[in-house]
């Protein structure tokens, strides 16, 4: 940011909640793939106890097991983001903290004069 401003205890809580973010998104994934698995499981149940494939059960179960696909894939494309995001904050908080840390010292190390006309 280049400012005397800097708060690195403000980018150290955005940097926090981007990690809780990251988690609840870990959560919904596992949660999408819990349900993949068990549609995958009960379409798998049906061709073993011989449900015709142009029932209306089957073509249920194989419109969920779709639907469950395309969520796990969100959820995926949902928690890369987080996880992107979060590592982002992460290390903006970091340099934040550098860049206190050195305007502090190269502050601590000038002269000043303000009597100097």
């Amino acid at each position: 940011r280049g400012t005397p401003d800097l708060d690195p205890k403000y980018d150290q809580g955005v940097a926090d909640h981007s990690a809780v973010d990251k988690l609840f998104s870990e959560v919904g994934l596992h949660l999408s793939k819990g349900d993949k698995l068990t549609i995958d499981y009960l379409v798998g149940q049906a061709e073993l106890a011989g449900v015709p494939a142009d029932s209306k059960e089957y073509k249920d179960l194989k419109a969920l097991q779709t639907t469950a696909g395309n969520q796990l894939e969100l959820a995926q494309a949902y928690q890369n983001y987080f996880d992107a995001h979060a590592d982002a904050a992460q290390v903006n908080a970091r340099q934040t903290d550098l860049e206190q840390k050195l305007a502090t010292e190269y502050l601590g190390k000038q002269n000043f004069n303000f009597d100097e006309k």
